[in-house]
């Protein structure tokens, strides 16, 4: 079935940028919107379709307390429900039903903190810092943070013993694994052709429209690809993100891998912006003298937020790329009071 493209489909919201093989973003659902997630190489990229109407939808209900509860009650109880389980240690040993009666398992378990972490994400939770109390949001973030590494050891274990055992039968490529949907491992020894292998190391996408998820088309991958190539030709000289601390400066970038925030390493970031993925802890030490901060992660509850505010410092967090747009020396207008970042 070819989704016919039409006027409401040119309007294009980037989300996030992250990498997702396709065995994991054929099942999981990312958004109640409208979206669709292209891949080519080891990056993929999600944008929103249309407007943001079942995003609104759930902003509302979060103003409601009763709601907010039940969310982190959720959370909690699927926290607990995943950690319970025991991965096995002998996976290289079991046949190939086996794996991938495993593997459904997981992704199972996988499924429902996914379900409920979805409604913690930043885009649901933007304009909300000064209706819910302090507590409420340090709640928030501490489920978060306890539900990343939940999910974290569960991808460990899919990704170091569980798809290479499955390899090891020796009905898979492991150049094509990551090209497989999750039925088409269910089904093994059973494989798609090999042309359909080829387009997919070219690309891939995946589309939810009215609900419903599956693979694009050649056609509507060559449409979106289009599509956004023209938006980023207009928005090369700006990027947007969530504003939490208030401020606009002018001056020079300073990019710091997140990974390179240790104690052993020193940063002068006197009269420079600081770029990163997400700071740590590390970094606070070399912030005197900082002219702001902007991030690709995070929103209202996250770290930078928080220092921005301790530092009286401009921050725009949540702007998905800037480590990989902005680079060290460029000059850049930070507007953090419209949520802008530009490049001068």
């Amino acid at each position: 079935m070819i989704h016919m493209v039409n006027k409401s489909d040119s309007k294009l919201t980037f989300a996030f940028r992250e990498f997702f093989p396709l065995y994991w973003a054929s099942i999981r659902d990312y958004s109640e919107n409208d979206y669709i997630i292209i891949t080519k190489g080891k990056e993929s990229v999600c944008y929103y379709i249309g407007d943001l109407k079942e995003i609104d939808k759930i902003r509302k209900q979060l103003l409601k307390k009763e709601f907010r509860l039940k969310l982190i009650s959720n959370l909690e109880k699927t926290i607990k429900k995943v950690e319970s389980y025991t991965p096995k240690t002998n996976v290289s040993k079991l046949s190939l039903k086996e794996c991938q009666k495993e593997l459904k398992t997981v992704f199972r378990l996988v499924l429902d903190w996914a379900e409920a972490y979805l409604f913690t994400e930043d885009e649901y939770w933007k304009g909300l810092e000064n209706i819910i109390s302090k507590k409420e949001q340090k709640q928030l973030s501490n489920l978060r943070f306890e539900s990343k590494k939940v999910s974290t050891k569960f991808w460990k274990y899919i990704g170091r013993d569980i798809i290479p055992a499955i390899v090891k039968k020796g009905v898979v490529k492991s150049s094509n694994i990551l090209l497989y949907s999750f039925d088409e491992l269910m089904d093994l020894p059973k494989k798609p052709n090999d042309k359909i292998m080829d387009h997919r190391k070219k690309g891939w996408g995946i589309i939810k429209i009215n609900k419903k998820r599956r693979l694009m088309s050649d056609k509507e991958l060559k449409y979106y690809l289009d599509l956004i190539k023209q938006e980023q030709k207009l928005k090369n000289k700006e990027l947007f993100g969530l504003a939490v601390h208030k401020g606009e400066v002018i001056g020079e970038v300073k990019v710091v891998k997140s990974k390179d925030m240790n104690k052993n390493k020193i940063f002068d970031l006197k009269n420079k912006i600081l770029v990163t993925e997400m700071t740590k802890p590390e970094i606070v030490p070399f912030l005197k003298g900082c002219l702001g901060i902007i991030t690709d992660e995070g929103g209202m509850l996250c770290h930078a937020s928080i220092v921005a505010r301790e530092f009286n410092l401009p921050c725009i967090v949540g702007t998905k790329n800037a480590t990989k747009v902005l680079k060290d020396g460029q000059k850049v207008k930070l507007d953090a009071n419209n949520g802008k970042i530009i490049i001068l």
